[in-house]
């Protein structure tokens, strides 16, 4: 399945109030439902990003509401706040990932009022692509700041998230993922799940060849 018909769907699946994270250029307005969703309040912690997702969304009939917002610290929306919660793509580039499903978790309606829809990759599901992508994730994270081999489903779990249907592609490196959010609080723990190479620490390529904390 191609990565356009995997947007359209999932997020289909989208109803009610939907809060977007890391929501980019705005690139999956055009895919949700206009008659199952009420609004979309898109985030994303790059003002330029916000711009571009801004351009796209006049020519959108959805209710789109925008703000500058890191996923790993969403403090602003309070708990049980969206029917919906999406990421796609996003679990590859967050510092802390585990912290970012929390908040996810902890703003998402709780007892089967709510749904978080993710679209990730990261490890695949055969030994052979997984050392490709170990091989080249260090490079690949200091030049895109993408962490390609992170394992999803242990960040799932670590964040307390209840998978409720996943299907994997691509070698298994892409996941399509929905989710019940934890019925505990999720905020109130912090610390880096270190899964993949430490995209953070690689500042330059100079810095990349002398860099010791990365995963091989």
């Amino acid at each position: 399945m191609g990565l356009t018909l995997m947007r359209w769907w999932h997020l289909r699946q989208a109803r009610g109030n939907v809060l977007e994270v890391g929501c980019g250029t705005g690139r999956n307005f055009s895919y949700y439902d206009e008659s199952k969703v009420t609004k979309v309040t898109a985030v994303d912690s790059v003002p330029a990003m916000l711009m571009m997702a801004m351009k796209k969304g006049m020519n959108s009939k959805l209710n789109i509401g925008y703000d500058e917002v890191n996923t790993q610290d969403m403090k602003k929306f309070p708990d049980n706040s969206f029917d919906t919660v999406v990421d796609t793509f996003g679990l590859c580039s967050y510092e802390d990932p585990v912290q970012a499903l929390k908040e996810m978790s902890r703003v998402c309606k709780k007892n089967g009022e709510g749904k978080i829809l993710l679209i990730e990759h990261g490890k695949g599901s055969y030994d052979w692509i997984n050392r490709t992508l170990d091989r080249g994730a260090q490079h690949h994270a200091c030049s895109w700041g993408c962490i390609w081999n992170r394992d999803i489903n242990h960040l799932l779990d670590a964040a307390g998230l209840k998978v409720t249907n996943i299907s994997r592609w691509h070698f298994g490196t892409t996941y399509l993922i929905e989710a019940e959010p934890a019925n505990i609080a999720t905020s109130s723990v912090n610390g880096v799940v270190e899964t993949g190479v430490k995209a953070e620490k690689c500042k330059s390529k100079a810095e990349c060849e002398k860099c010791t904390s990365c995963t091989q």
